[in-house]
């Protein structure tokens, strides 16, 4: 039995970082977005470059584009939200973001319903498809 669990434990230090990064991707846009929702936007900011970094799959990166996006709505500066929204809804576009009612009225109208998804894109200077 206890060579068993050392083998399991040491399978787990061992495995591959894409496999361990997937546990910690969605934590930290969490976190992310709880800093977003306190304005504590450098770390933030911090917290979703380190969530790009280890985005292995297309929607973990979607995740940390859009709430780059908001945290620079939050911030004031509309061109780097519109770079973050574009570059993230070039991979998919997202029908809902969690949390983001509360934090971001204005960007959650994005996600509302599809009229006001075409107006809003429009608004942000993102291509109507």
């Amino acid at each position: 039995m206890l060579r068993r669990l050392l083998v399991i434990a040491a399978l787990a230090v061992t495995a591959p970082s894409h496999l361990r990064a997937q546990q910690g991707n969605p934590a930290l846009v969490a976190t992310a977005r709880d800093y977003i929702a306190a304005g504590d936007y450098a770390k933030a900011d911090s917290v979703l470059t380190e969530a790009l970094a280890g985005a292995f799959y297309v929607m973990d990166s979607v995740d940390a584009l859009v709430w780059r996006g908001v945290l620079e709505y939050q911030r004031g500066n509309r061109s780097l939200a519109q770079l973050n929204f574009r570059r993230a809804f070039t991979l998919h576009v997202p029908t809902e973001v969690s949390g983001l009612e509360t934090i971001s009225p204005g960007v959650a109208r994005l996600f509302d319903l599809p009229a006001e998804w075409s107006r809003q894109r429009q608004v942000l200077g993102l291509a109507v498809q």
